[in-house]
């Protein structure tokens, strides 16, 4: 139940994040990116409350949710802007995926 709950954690920032790249691409309000943002809230509600409730430690949560917007955001730039982002970003971004799997363990 841990990890269903620190992953929908994972799967709300993707979605949240998803919809603000849609949302900036387009310059305009549309469904698409509302239902993204609206399901993404979603995810991150029920994350944040079975999180807490199963790991007993908000910290966790915090960091799971941080971690995942460390590794989601670069992730959906590189493939939906199709940019290759810079060394020291992608040194960062290894940083943040060390530092999800030192939390989760």
């Amino acid at each position: 139940m841990k990890l269903l709950a620190l992953s929908s954690l994972f799967v709300g920032e993707a979605f949240c994040i998803w919809g603000e790249m849609i949302l900036a691409s387009q310059g305009r309000w549309s469904p698409l990116p509302l239902f993204m943002l609206v399901a993404g809230m979603a995810g991150l509600s029920a994350g944040y409350l079975y999180g807490t409730k199963y790991c007993g430690d908000i910290w966790v949560v915090c960091a799971v949710s941080t971690g995942s917007i460390v590794i989601v955001e670069p992730l959906l730039a590189y493939l939906y802007f199709n940019t290759v982002p810079e060394p020291r970003v992608l040194l960062g971004l290894i940083f943040g995926i060390v530092g999800l799997i030192i939390t989760v363990r």
